[in-house]
């Protein structure tokens, strides 16, 4: 019964999430049932991490659920798309040993979707592109990243 009360905390928690400055994760939620199926099944997947038994005869629960992967997915926006797997060239493997830094840059392939480049965010524009964590945790693994990410030293390539 405790948990079942957190559960349902939970999913109204997940639903006050911002989208976007105009939709919240509730607001989207209603106006799909698999959105909202998807918001229960992540509260149902939650974890009891800690139960406190007070000294007024309740109990307290601390749960815990994951937002990423399924739940990231299922909320995101259909124009905010997942790139596909980065993939590093390691053809600059011999650079490395001459003490050159390995990676130089990063290149976004995103052919198959509709970006479009901005100088300032305004309305419905496909402005957006969002790497995989799986993704975000290789890049984090590489050195060199401060260094060209700093310099700005990232193509994206469209059609």
């Amino acid at each position: 019964m405790h948990q079942a009360y957190a559960n349902r905390h939970i999913i109204d928690i997940l639903k006050q999430l911002i989208i976007n400055n105009s939709l919240s994760v509730g607001e989207y939620a209603s106006k799909n049932d698999i959105i909202l199926a998807g918001i229960e099944k992540t509260a149902r997947d939650a974890v009891i991490k800690k139960q406190y038994y007070t000294s007024a005869l309740s109990v307290e629960i601390i749960i815990e659920t994951n937002m990423f992967g399924g739940f990231l997915q299922l909320v995101l926006p259909e124009k905010i798309k997942q790139i596909s797997q980065i993939n590093f060239d390691k053809s600059g493997e011999n650079s490395k040993k001459s003490g050159e830094n390995l990676y130089t840059g990063l290149i976004i392939d995103a052919r198959k979707f509709e970006v479009e480049p901005v100088l300032r965010s305004a309305g419905e524009q496909n402005t957006d592109i969002i790497i995989s964590m799986s993704d975000y945790h290789l890049l984090e693994k590489v050195t060199e990243r401060h260094r060209f990410l700093k310099e700005c030293r990232i193509i994206i390539v469209k059609d």
